[in-house]
């Protein structure tokens, strides 16, 4: 059996909160919607839903919102501000990395029971490949 997250209702008074919160970011700075949502690293339309509560904000974005905008709330006696999360302030984009390989020949990965095989290879000076092989069952 597949392991499902328990997820449970929101509570409204906290979401109201954030809510304002957003808002009065977005017009403090008088920033657009589209604007307020690239900071956010979502749509326009997921932070429209957002403000008209029709969906509820997700921990990843919930967790940008304190942290990247610098938001912070007062729920239930308690400051909630970026010191209460654990990312970084950096870009909500993935940044690309440059690999490099230190082999001459084709150097195989692994090859797995399940008939895949994976072989990286330099194809010429400054270029590499990698070939993905999948045995067909016959």
């Amino acid at each position: 059996m597949a392991y499902k997250p328990r997820v449970t209702k929101a509570d409204p008074e906290f979401v109201e909160a954030v809510v304002t919160e957003l808002t009065r970011y977005r017009d403090e700075r008088h920033l657009k919607d589209q604007d307020l949502a690239k900071l956010l690293g979502i749509s326009k339309p997921t932070l429209s839903k957002y403000l008209n509560r029709s969906i509820r904000i997700g921990g990843p974005v919930l967790a940008r919102a304190f942290v990247v905008l610098e938001i912070q709330l007062t729920y239930r006696g308690k400051v909630i501000s970026a010191r209460d999360f654990s990312i970084s302030k950096a870009s909500p984009e993935p940044t690309g990395r440059q690999i490099s390989f230190e082999f001459d020949s084709p150097y195989l990965l692994k090859e797995t029971d399940g008939r895949l095989a994976v072989t990286v290879e330099r194809k010429g000076p400054g270029t590499e490949g990698i070939l993905a092989t999948v045995k067909i069952a016959g």
